[in-house]
């Protein structure tokens, strides 16, 4: 049981008393001191839950100590009532009184009785007489029966409300026959409804105290947290416990909430919420499992939809409240659709507006994309001051472009300066271009009271080289530049835009394949060109190598190509004369191959022997032989046969090395 405690602190007064009334019992032979306690005031005259008109006094005498406390409790409790509500009152030092107030006593019964304790000696304690407590006046309702359970649309209550009227301790009061309305609670349910509620009477004379309902039920729209409230003129009001209100199985979606629309990229004042409902369209309250899903169904401004925590919600209770939720462009005649999964009838939305907003922001409207070095950007910058969602809004605001993120450590430059004023809310830059080339720069857009708008990224690339190679051979046979071996050929390499005053190699193959340098590194002049002196000994293909600066990229210029034609010289020389030797005389005739390639394969030499034949000079006969290590091939003809003659030789063509000029001719005169 509850207790009241009271201090006791003794004033100087009663302290004296007390002082002289324990020397006397020291002086008396056997006398003990004793502490007693005594009700001098007991309760009367209570009602259930309301103070005690008469509160009580509890007198200690004859204390063993200047402090302690007193409590109160209930000692004979007829009608297991609590006690509650004494608060203590000042101890009378003068008299030893202990006044309480405020106690109370919840049911209503007859015998109670208190008990005082005094908390320094727990067997010195009092109990007061006997008291009634009496049923008090109707104050309030309650609900007596069972708790309500869920139930389905349109069926009773299990159990009917019962509600009855009590006075402040929630006594029955049996002599009410007041009338008692039930309603459905206002605010509820808290997800679903609202429902409509039925009984075979809303409004019931109590019997005894007792208003007793029947037939109640909710007719429509299922919910969750559903409450009933009692009411009876002045008494206070009571709710019933919460229910639930069921339906059928899941068919549909409907929008609970329609989507309030704003400005472009502000959160709708009202946030949509979409609910799984039978075909009655009853909320599923029973459905915890089923995944919502929003998107624009129609869509008059091209917006984009974005939720907080995303456009999918799992339903509690059957409902999917979605927050957060803004459309970015400007729009009449929006809609929302619902789906689900699994597969329910979908929901479309009301229409809404979406409208311009405040300007807040920066965005570009145009950006750069890859560019190339000292070269106005392909696309030029444009700015334009928006709304939260990324909607123009007409100004005049001054906006500087910057570089933000630079990986060449460029210079942005512009024609007509880097802050330009908006028209209509637009920011039109021209001539931009970066000087230095880098991977990965971004632009700034900056205007007073806006945020900052930064472009995507993009690349600032060094211009392509533009190289030319020719060479100073001249064409030959076959339309090939050509030269005879041990000639010389002049390289002439050019640079285009911004060429000059660049390093670069030259380099050769044979395979056009496997290329090798020749020759030192080589530097252009001021206008990008330079020329090269070479001796070829064989056949080449030639090119010119730039290997890239941050402000030229590397290049490699096409590929030309030289023949060198290989020198056949016949021996022995009659120095253009002709030379008389009798018939079946024999020559030995050499040629020297040049150049001689000992690391190839031998060259091989063709000796052509020519007769005259009345006016025609026929050829008579043909030797191919292959050349010794040295490049020397030799042959031996006899001329059998007298007239005039002639003897030349040439060099047959190998992978390395175009065909040789016919040697000059040796004349010789047969006798």
């Amino acid at each position: 049981m509850p207790t009241v405690n009271h201090a006791i602190r003794g004033s100087s007064k009663l302290g004296a008393i007390l002082g002289s009334l324990f020397l006397v019992a020291m002086l008396l032979p056997g006398a003990a001191l004793a502490a007693t306690l005594t009700f001098t005031t007991p309760p009367a005259g209570a009602t259930g839950g309301v103070p005690f008109p008469t509160q009580p006094k509890v007198t200690i005498s004859l204390p063993d100590a200047t402090s302690g406390t007193v409590s109160l409790a209930i000692g004979t409790n007829p009608s297991a009532g609590t006690l509650s509500g004494c608060a203590p009152s000042i101890l009378d030092s003068t008299t030893g009184t202990f006044t309480f107030s405020g106690c109370r006593i919840d049911k209503a019964g007859t015998g109670y009785t208190l008990v005082a304790t005094w908390s320094t000696d727990g067997a010195v304690t009092a109990t007061s007489a006997p008291f009634n407590v009496a049923v008090g006046e109707a104050t309030r309702l309650a609900f007596t029966q069972a708790t309500i359970a869920s139930a389905a649309v349109g069926a009773n209550l299990v159990p009917q409300p019962v509600v009855t009227i009590q006075d402040a301790g929630g006594n029955t009061v049996t002599s009410s026959t007041a009338n008692v309305a039930l309603a459905i609670t206002s605010g509820t349910p808290t997800v679903g409804g609202p429902g409509a509620l039925s009984c075979t009477d809303v409004s019931v004379k109590a019997i005894a105290g007792v208003a007793t309902f029947a037939a109640c039920k909710i007719n429509a729209n299922s919910g969750v947290g559903y409450r009933l409230r009692a009411t009876s003129g002045s008494l206070t009001a009571v709710d019933s416990n919460a229910f639930d209100i069921t339906s059928d199985t899941a068919t549909k979606l409907a929008f609970s909430a329609q989507p309030g629309g704003g400005t472009g990229g502000t959160v709708w004042t009202t946030q949509p919420a979409v609910q799984v409902q039978d075909a009655s369209g009853n909320l599923v309250v029973t459905d915890n499992t089923t995944v919502v899903t929003l998107a624009i169904g129609t869509n008059p401004g091209t917006g984009t939809l974005t939720c907080t925590g995303g456009l999918a919600k799992t339903v509690v209770n059957g409902q999917a409240t979605f927050a957060g939720c803004t459309i970015n462009r400007v729009g009449t005649g929006y809609r929302l659709v619902a789906t689900s999964s699994p597969v329910r009838t979908s929901a479309t939305s009301n229409a809404f507006n979406v409208t311009l907003g405040a300007a807040a922001k920066l965005g570009f409207t145009a950006q750069p994309t890859a560019a190339t070095t000292k070269v106005s950007f392909p696309i030029q910058p444009v700015v334009a001051i928006q709304d939260l969602g990324g909607n123009t809004v007409s100004s005049t605001a001054t906006v500087t472009l910057a570089i933000g993120t630079n990986p060449g450590g460029g210079t942005l430059t512009c024609t007509n300066g880097l802050t330009r004023s908006a028209v209509a809310g637009v920011a039109t830059f021209s001539g931009c271009q970066i000087n230095n080339a880098g991977a990965g720069y971004t632009l700034t857009a900056n205007a007073t009271g806006l945020t900052a708008a930064t472009s995507t990224a993009f690349t600032v690339g060094a211009p392509a080289a533009s190289i030319t190679l020719t060479t100073s051979a001249p064409i030959g046979a076959g339309g090939l530049p050509t030269i005879t071996w041990g000639g010389g050929i002049i390289l002439t390499t050019q640079f285009g835009t911004n060429g000059g005053n660049r390093t670069f190699k030259l380099q050769a193959t044979r395979d056009n394949i496997t290329w090798f340098d020749i020759g030192p590194l080589l530097t252009t002049n001021g206008s990008g060109r330079n020329q090269f002196a070479f001796r070829p000994s064989t056949n080449f293909f030639y090119r010119a190598v730039f290997g890239g600066a941050p402000d030229l990229a590397a290049g490699t210029s096409a590929s030309v190509r030289t023949v060198v034609r290989q020198i056949a010289l016949l021996r022995p020389t009659n120095g253009g004369a002709v030379r008389s030797i009798g018939r079946n005389t024999s020559i030995t005739f050499f040629t020297v191959v040049r150049p001689s390639r000992p690391e190839l394969t031998p060259a091989r030499v063709t000796f052509s022997f020519f007769r005259l034949s009345g006016s025609t000079w026929v050829l008579s006969t043909q030797r191919t032989v292959t050349a010794a290590s040295d490049g020397r091939a030799a042959t031996t003809f006899k001329f059998s046969t007298s007239g005039q003659w002639y003897a030349r030789s040439m060099a047959n063509p190998t992978p390395y090395n175009a065909n040789s000029v016919m040697s000059t001719i040796e004349r010789y005169s047969v006798n």
